[in-house]
């Protein structure tokens, strides 16, 4: 008796089925498409994470194939090297320790900076850029005199003329004034309150007798970065030095200690666990709260810290709309470090921008508080605050760190 083909193949059909095993619940007797088995959303969900791995797969693998100095690499030694700058990749996007993007994998394989260029070696996202573009800078002053002509804002710079920086190993000292590190003895030191003090100056122009101290600035920069002690010395000398005598401002100065306060009690946080990160904490918060589960300790110190962080900015906006030359004279010390240095080192006279990840100067502005009224520095001011509009935000110090509220 003949079987016809038909049959055959159904047969055929019938026992590979039959022995297929399930790709979403691993059960034999049926394919994942089967909606008898699987509802739409599942199938979906399903295949929307297939496509998530075949995407992160391609991107490591092209790269690997594109950079000849990851010839050899495995994915995870890739993920190791992001893992090891306290970096995390999110998507498409490596995110660093202050949760800003870096740098893409694109899906095309090509590894590229913030601003679209490819990167050729990834280890040079990991780089302190600041710092790379400060050294060239130095170079092209101490070796192009057409380079050098770019400052003569400050001064016209003779052959005599070199660039340093103001570290201990070229003999320079650091020094906060008495009264400034006497009074944040005063607070306990949380976050990234340093225990030795980093100047304002990133660098010096000098010949003989002559120095001229320099703030550098690549691209926005920030004016600060720190925690609630360093805060509290800032708001503090600020009121002191310039607000004092005129009683209206001591409202600004009262709402602006409650802001220290509210960073104080919110205190440092040590995670639960070494692998994470700001975002991974707050994406597992998100996850929870939707699925109605409980949260760990570490998000809930996160939920709480957002909600008052909120009210902290909200605190700011109110004061800088009511007291804007506060607010702004806040700034300026966050710019020039006249208070906390006096006339050490430390203290910038000069702020120099450059293009982002450029030598090429941008603006020059001289850091005198007596053109604070009406001048570059007076618009530069206005456009950082406008910009940054939220200055309070939390933080780890890289991946496994302490969490804790800063200030920029």
């Amino acid at each position: 008796m003949k079987i016809c083909f038909f049959y055959k193949f159904e047969i055929l059909f019938y026992k590979k089925t039959k022995m297929r095993k399930c790709s979403i619940c691993d059960q034999i007797g049926h394919y994942k498409n089967n909606r008898k088995y699987h509802t739409k959303q599942e199938i979906e969900e399903y295949d929307n994470k297939v496509l998530a791995r075949m995407i992160v797969g391609n991107i490591f693998r092209n790269i690997i194939k594109a950079n000849n100095k990851m010839d050899f690499q495995s994915t995870n030694d890739i993920i190791d090297i992001i893992h090891k700058n306290n970096c995390i990749l999110y998507g498409t996007e490596i995110i660093d320790s202050s949760d800003k993007p870096i740098g893409k994998w694109e899906e095309d394989g090509l590894v590229k900076y913030k601003n679209g260029s490819i990167v050729n070696d990834i280890n040079s996202l990991f780089k302190n850029s600041g710092l790379e573009n400060e050294k060239k800078v130095r170079n092209e002053f101490d070796t192009n005199e057409e380079y050098k002509k770019l400052f003569n804002k400050i001064r016209p710079y003779t052959n005599g003329f070199i660039s340093d920086k103001p570290i201990k190993n070229n003999g320079y000292s650091v020094r906060c004034t008495p009264k400034w590190i006497e009074k944040k003895c005063e607070c306990d030191t949380i976050g990234s309150d340093e225990t030795s003090s980093k100047p304002k100056t990133d660098i010096i122009f000098k010949n003989n007798d002559i120095f001229d101290k320099i703030s550098l600035k690549m691209g926005e920069g920030r004016a600060t970065s720190c925690g609630a002690a360093e805060f509290y010395c800032i708001i503090h000398f600020v009121y002191e030095e310039y607000f004092k005598d005129n009683y209206i401002y001591k409202e600004a100065y009262d709402k602006l200690e409650e802001i220290y306060y509210m960073m104080k009690e919110r205190g440092k946080h040590p995670v639960n666990s070494k692998s994470r990160t700001k975002r991974s904490i707050k994406l597992d918060l998100d996850r929870k709260k939707l699925e109605n589960m409980d949260l760990d300790l570490d998000e809930i110190w996160v939920e709480e810290t957002e909600n008052k962080c909120k009210d902290m900015n909200k605190m700011w906006v109110e004061i800088k709309e009511k007291f804007p030359k506060f607010i702004e004279s806040i700034i300026f010390e966050c710019l020039s470090g006249q208070l906390k240095f006096g006339d050490n080192i430390g203290r910038a006279d000069w702020l120099v921008i450059t293009e982002n990840k450029s030598t090429n100067i941008k603006e020059i502005i001289e850091l005198n508080r007596a053109y604070l009224e009406n001048s570059d520095l007076n618009n530069y001011i206005k456009e950082y605050l406008y910009k940054n509009k939220n200055p309070f935000n939390f933080k780890s110090g890289g991946t496994g760190k302490a969490l804790y509220v800063r200030f920029f």
